[in-house]
């Protein structure tokens, strides 16, 4: 399989201004490694590593370290519920808080380094991952 078009718009808007960004590329890596899917933390506290149980563990096809990844995270929790703390350091030094219904979109090198959180009890998510380079 070929490497995959990838596309991003980000739109934001307050009142009557607004702002609109986009961008498409061809990821380097062939073929195009990434990863959907969802996952709840369940108390603040106890941080777990982004879609698996220990930092060894493998995230699909993507790869762990040295490579370029977009990752998209949306807080699928009600509102009113937990913000999803993420750490990118591997520690609780959260750098990134989504609110409740919230998305928020990050290119990062050492996706095997980012923990998540929840700020109160259970936190629902949904992420995406895309490795941009071999």
């Amino acid at each position: 399989m070929a490497a995959k078009s990838v596309t991003h718009s980000v739109s934001l808007a307050v009142g009557d201004i607004s702002l609109a960004l986009s961008n498409t590329q061809t990821a380097d890596a062939s073929p195009t490694n990434f990863v959907l899917g969802d996952q709840q933390v369940t108390s603040a506290g106890s941080p777990e590593y982004l879609g698996r149980a220990e930092k060894a563990h493998a995230l699909g096809d993507v790869e762990m370290s040295g490579h370029k990844v977009m990752l998209l995270l949306r807080n699928d929790t009600a509102s009113g519920g937990g913000d999803l703390l993420v750490s990118l350091a591997d520690n609780t030094t959260y750098e990134v808080s989504i609110k409740p219904q919230n998305i928020n979109l990050l290119t990062i090198t050492d996706l095997q380094d980012v923990k998540v959180d929840s700020s109160s009890g259970n936190v629902d998510y949904t992420y995406l991952v895309v490795q941009l380079d071999e």
